[in-house]
């Protein structure tokens, strides 16, 4: 089965934080990384935007992508958020195993 890491970007640290523990404790994901605010910069409604955004990464499986996904998108703030999965071809098999273990599905 293959692992993914999810590429979320969240408006605040506390949005994060929330959206991260409640994908961990459904087990939706083995784990997820919050990294510091930085700086995004993008089109919305015709116009270049500025925004300071905190983006985090999840461990999940194939299986759990799709709740996952959902899951993320019905708790989130943004009308669009970034929700993307990035296939993980290669690492620690250990690592990968403990993934599968700890997603429940």
């Amino acid at each position: 089965m293959k692992r993914y890491f999810v590429y979320v970007t969240f408006e605040n640290e506390a949005q994060a934080e929330k959206v991260v523990e409640s994908v961990v404790e459904k087990r939706l994901a083995a784990c997820a990384n919050i990294f510091s605010p930085h700086k995004s910069v993008y089109w919305w409604d015709g116009k270049v935007e500025k925004a300071t955004e905190y983006a985090a990464v999840f461990k999940t499986t194939e299986d759990a992508l799709s709740s996952l996904k959902d899951h993320i998108i019905e708790q989130h703030s943004f009308d669009v958020p970034c929700v993307v999965a990035l296939p993980i071809e290669a690492g620690n098999p250990e690592f990968l195993k403990w993934i599968g273990d700890e997603v429940g599905m």
